[in-house]
């Protein structure tokens, strides 16, 4: 009870976009000795997960993936079930927090046993989708990286602009790939080192920081990521969206 009470960062809350719940339990040909031949279902979510990864790109939606091997869901969950309102969820979560919109179902439908719904428990409604904070762990990845290259590079404006191009060649990646939406990369994504992302304080301190501006071809919302290099380390200062 209360699991979704405060914000994504409260502490105590599993409202947390970086987490995703799959029900229900799963009998499955495979299950041998299991109680009841029944097993949790997060490990075939992360098969389905992978498997997309390799083959569609992870940053796309799951739903509506088969699930091979499944003999039965328990239990099973009518519609009413799937769009009840959890009552836990603030006021200002979303129209009624229905489980769906929370959970990962998985549930039978004329195609078979499928994935309905690719969510995380967020209370934002931008980061419910799960598929957005994927893309969002690639981008996070992919700065990492790009930090951990450039670690003893000096500060300064040469710097500044080896990390804005290499950023922009990644995002120019996700959004060839289909990743970002727009036609065009300007459309898609920005990307920000200089001056007006640093404070005098930041330069005089070697702390490098970067924003990129991404639109996830998920949503029709534009998200602002802002990065900081500093210490060996990449992490991240600031997310929220960006002005219309």
């Amino acid at each position: 009870k209360g699991w979704l009470r405060g914000d994504d960062e409260t502490p105590g809350s599993l409202a947390s976009p970086f987490l995703q719940w799959v029900y229900p339990w799963l009998q499955m040909r495979y299950a041998g000795d299991l109680p009841q031949g029944l097993e949790p279902a997060d490990g075939v979510l992360a098969g389905l997960l992978a498997r997309q990864a390799l083959t569609r790109g992870s940053f796309r939606n799951a739903s509506g993936l088969a699930l091979a091997g499944v003999q039965e869901l328990l239990p099973r969950l009518s519609r009413a079930d799937q769009f009840a309102p959890v009552a836990s969820a603030p006021s200002d979560a979303s129209p009624e927090a229905p489980l769906i919109d929370r959970v990962s179902l998985l549930g039978q439908t004329a195609s078979g046993f499928q994935l309905l719904s690719d969510v995380t428990p967020s209370n934002d409604p931008i980061r419910r989708q799960a598929s957005i904070d994927r893309t969002f762990a690639l981008v996070l990845r992919a700065a990492r990286a790009i930090g951990e290259e450039f670690v003893f590079e000096p500060a300064g404006e040469a710097l500044w602009g080896r990390v804005e191009q290499r950023l922009g060649e990644v995002l120019r990646a996700l959004q060839a790939a289909g990743a970002l939406a727009g036609r065009r990369p300007e459309e898609a994504y920005q990307v920000r080192c200089d001056r007006t992302t640093m404070s005098q304080q930041d330069v005089d301190d070697g702390r490098v920081i970067a924003q990129a501006w991404i639109r996830p071809a998920a949503s029709i919302e534009t998200l602002r990521i802002q990065l900081s290099l500093a210490a060996g380390q990449v992490s991240l200062t600031n997310l929220g969206r960006a002005a219309a």
